[in-house]
């Protein structure tokens, strides 16, 4: 499921490709731009996917991502097993990336607003979110 949320939120920038026009150079630093964006998004996973919650550890959940109308793409849950400081300033570099990224190119995105979640549960030794209605 997050791999293809994150599919689905990579996808409009890459439909993007298309329309930069003939310019080789353009096209080569727009791709090299998305993949430099997609390389620390997977850290930022990888580090959050690392985290177990265990008695003695909270599960937590931070914004992550920026679209272009502003507000975050999604929500990031992990626990206080690993280096939280770590990974929130990782996340605030990759959503810092995100938003200049969108002006640089661009970027429209659906301006939906991404519901935060209501509180985060441990199931089967992982955090997820919760979410009320």
């Amino acid at each position: 499921m997050k791999k293809l949320i994150l599919v689905l939120g990579l996808l409009p920038m890459l439909i993007l490709t298309g329309c930069l026009g003939d310019d080789p150079a353009l096209e080569n630093d727009f791709e090299d731009d998305v993949l430099a964006l997609q390389a620390s998004l997977d850290l930022v996973n990888a580090t959050a996917g690392q985290s177990v919650c265990a008695d003695g550890f909270t599960c937590k959940f931070i914004a992550l991502g920026a679209k272009a109308c502003g507000g975050p793409k999604s929500y990031l849950v992990y626990s206080t097993s690993i280096d939280t400081d770590n990974l929130e300033a990782m996340v605030a570099a990759y959503n810092q990336k995100e938003k200049e990224f969108n002006t640089k190119w661009d970027i429209v995105s659906d301006c939906a607003l991404v519901v935060a979640p209501t509180g985060t549960t441990c199931e089967n030794g992982k955090c997820v979110a919760v979410y009320d209605n």
